[in-house]
């Protein structure tokens, strides 16, 4: 399953796509897609407008071409988050990926540990919004706390004791081509600031 929302690397601006091998499979999805309807007279399940249309298959198109340079441009980036807030106690950057692994350099997720760095995610969250920094609690909140999960015992807050507390900590820096360095430098040493 691909999403190509317009915050990816490579986006349509929305929607996605699915790969499978399975005939039965793609006829499902292919009534799903399209409100259920099987033909004419018939809609067989429910279903969605799930259907990737023209314009936004020729924004694909279009991006295809930027995408390397975007790709470099947010490594850069990724750089300079590393450089600036690599040491800083409380903060856990990425963790580094093997040499033969591409990175997209999709986002750049921190996770603070709020007793070693003086703040907690939410309260540093809440800081960036004071300086009109936006960044985003990723994974949060937890699929298990969607109302249609909650009620199921593997999703009790006992029985994922891990998830919930990185749910807790993870933050996403700014992360976007266009993002000037001198910025990216001035997001880091505003957080370093809240550190007590």
């Amino acid at each position: 399953m691909f999403s190509f929302h317009a915050t990816k690397l490579y986006h349509t601006l929305e929607g996605g796509a699915l790969v499978h091998g399975d005939k039965n499979l793609k006829a499902r999805i292919d009534l799903l897609k399209n409100f259920g309807i099987k033909n004419e007279d018939e809609v067989v399940m429910p279903g969605i407008n799930g259907k990737l249309d023209e314009v936004r298959a020729a924004i694909g198109r279009i991006m295809l071409g930027y995408v390397e340079g975007e790709r470099l441009k947010r490594r850069a980036i990724h750089e300079i988050y590393e450089e600036e807030l690599g040491g800083v106690a409380g903060l856990e950057l990425m963790p580094k990926c093997a040499e033969n692994v591409k990175l997209n350099y999709q986002y750049y997720v921190i996770r603070i540990d709020g007793e070693i760095f003086g703040r907690t995610r939410d309260e540093v969250y809440d800081a960036f919004r004071d300086y009109n920094i936006f960044a985003r609690k990723y994974f949060h909140p937890l699929c298990s706390e969607y109302t249609c999960y909650r009620q199921l015992n593997s999703a009790r807050a006992e029985n994922l004791p891990v998830a919930n507390k990185i749910a807790d900590e993870v933050l996403s820096l700014p992360n976007y081509g266009d993002l000037v360095p001198d910025d990216v430098r001035k997001i880091c040493a505003i957080l370093k600031s809240f550190a007590k």
